[in-house]
């Protein structure tokens, strides 16, 4: 007989409460007329920006389209991207985030129909983890890679390789780009559902705060969360520090341009079910940060609003092997990397700006005409609510909408010196305001993913990892020692800031963290591990820690989604 879905039941018991806390008062479809702050008064119109420096690279050229997808010179020309004005990307250093490499000879096939050269990609092992996977994600690899390197061909790309998509393999990714310090730029081409306690968190602030762009895909299921029916915003895109890019209808069999302002929401993606949306909504765990208070359009007063900008989301045209066209604000993400790519290298900046998600902001209320408005269509993904319609100005379907490239860093770099305006504000607190990890307090640190099939108690035998994210590195040999002396073998075979990994038998994570585990089958991942109650940090290592994951369950999935046929 099969078990209930482990899945299912925590979503009821604790998901959807969780993930209706920050939208479900706003109302579905329609924006507040009332009750939020009073807005910010717009400024007066600045000074006539110097007239945009034309820099050293080569602009795009070539077919706006091939094999009925999207090219590089469609894009970058459509939506005026400062390569075409000469600004490549040049010097500028990107990470991918995503468990697959790239085979480079495919890659430099892609190039070169499009007389594009190979740029500089690097492969940064995390975990060991290596080569092509074949679990399918492969092709987000690409996808990254080819968008990155075709619209800033002259940016070094790093692949920051993981072993999965689980929480606890992304933190190490994110450790390791901001412990390196050489990208600027860093993409993260995947979502799910949020949960409290993620380890991700605290390295995206330390982070943004470095003047690292965190850029992230805001969902491919409209205002749903995990591509089935939990309503909610989509993390990483959701975390305050992280760019969410959200996504336009631009399919070209439909007559829809390049620069379209129109929210990504058709049925034109293959699988079930055929729908696709852009993804945006209110966060349920951050509290609004500084840079949308006040915001005029926004759902709520209260939570984080997303997406912050759009990119186009339909139709691009990748090489994995083979020549496709695919769909997603997985796209959207990249695209938006190579941009800043290029704007970073227009402000002539080599360490950032910070924190970067205001650059959106402040472009919008300096120039909003440095974006396509985008004021059609909304979010509404299989008829579920509260969803999200987009309107003039700022709005939960596409943000502040499509940045007009070369303008959009010419407002933020005025003849291509950056504007004082983008340092004004710090990056927000590393982790939610109503998460606390006080020692002998029950602490929620269950994964939120549909379909796991519960399999019963953990062998106690079993070895089981876990991960704890110091407030500080130099709490690590406090750390270490109280699990050494609980029985745990710390992992010391790789080095991440401010992480320990240790492992133990399950029966000694249990008594440590005074919890119970549960396996779980996860589909094409197999069996996995997860608390299946709440836990509880004892007093020799709660004063040391931020985060803490007890769990290898693969909780985000990458945001692309094939073309159906036609």
């Amino acid at each position: 007989m099969t078990k209930p879905s482990l899945g299912l039941v925590l979503f009821f018991a604790l998901g959807l409460a969780a993930c209706a806390g920050g939208g479900a008062g706003t109302g579905g479809g329609v924006m507040p007329s009332g009750g939020g702050p009073t807005p910010t008064p717009t400024p007066p119109p600045p000074a006539a920006s110097p007239t945009p420096a034309v820099g050293p690279g080569a602009a795009l050229s070539g077919a706006a389209t091939y094999k009925g997808g999207w090219a590089p010179f469609g894009i970058a020309n459509g939506l005026d991207f400062p390569v075409q004005h000469g600004w490549n990307g040049s010097g500028q250093n990107v990470a991918i985030v995503i468990d697959s490499d790239v085979s480079r000879s495919v890659v430099q096939t892609f190039l070169t129909q499009f007389g594009l050269t190979m740029p500089n990609i690097t492969t940064v092992s995390v975990d060991g983890s290596s080569g092509i996977a074949t679990n399918g994600d492969q092709t987000e690899a690409y996808l990254d890679v080819e968008t990155i390197a075709g619209l800033a061909p002259g940016a070094h790309i790093y692949i920051y390789q993981i072993a999965d998509l689980s929480d606890s393999s992304i933190a190490k990714a994110y450790s390791k780009i901001d412990s390196d310090g050489i990208a600027k730029i860093a993409n993260s081409s995947f979502g799910g559902c949020e949960a409290p306690n993620l380890p991700e968190d605290p390295f995206i602030a330390s982070g943004a705060q470095a003047g690292i762009t965190y850029v992230a895909s805001a969902g491919d299921s409209g205002n749903v969360c995990d591509g089935a029916s939990q309503v909610g915003a989509s993390w990483p895109a959701s975390n305050p520090n992280a760019v969410a890019a959200g996504g336009t209808e631009t399919r070209i069999s439909t007559g829809y341009p390049i620069d379209s302002a129109t929210v990504w929401n058709d049925t034109s993606c293959s699988g079930t079910p055929a729908q696709c949306a852009a993804g945006g909504g209110v966060s349920s765990i951050y509290r609004l940060p500084a840079y949308q208070s006040g915001l005029a359009g926004a759902s709520s007063s209260s939570y984080r609003n997303e997406p912050d900008i759009s990119m186009p989301a339909e139709d691009v045209v990748v090489d994995d092997g083979s020549w496709g066209l695919v769909n997603g604000t997985s796209w959207s993400s990249p695209e938006y990397a190579a941009l800043i790519a290029e704007l970073y290298q227009y402000c002539h900046v080599s360490s950032g700006i910070a924190n970067p998600v205001n650059i959106p902001y402040y472009v919008a209320s300096h120039a909003p005409a440095a974006y396509i408005d985008v004021t059609k269509g909304n979010d509404q993904f299989q008829g579920t609510t509260p969803f999200y319609t987009a309107a003039a100005g700022y709005d939960n379907a596409s943000g502040f909408g499509v940045p007009l490239g070369m303008a959009f860093a010419n407002t933020a770099c005025p003849g291509g010196t950056k504007a004082s305006g983008l340092l004004a504000r710090a990056a927000m607190s590393a982790v939610p305001e109503s998460q606390t990890l006080a020692a002998n307090t029950p602490i929620d640190v269950m994964p939120r993913v549909s379909g796991l099939v519960d399999r019963g108690r953990r062998s106690a035998g079993a070895m089981t990892g876990v991960q704890i994210v110091l407030a500080s590195d130099g709490d690590r040999a406090r750390v270490e020692a109280a699990f050494e002396r609980a029985g745990f073998t710390i992992d010391r075979r790789y080095s991440y800031v401010q992480i320990v990994q240790a492992q133990a038998p399950s029966a000694a994570v249990e008594r440590f963290f005074r919890t119970q585990l549960h396996d779980v089958s996860q589909s094409r991942y197999g069996t996995r591990y997860m608390p299946a109650t709440q836990i509880a940090l004892p007093a020799s290592v709660a004063p040391y820690a931020q985060a803490v994951s007890l769990d290898n369950v693969v909780t985000r999935r990458v945001l692309t989604r094939g073309i159906a046929a036609r």
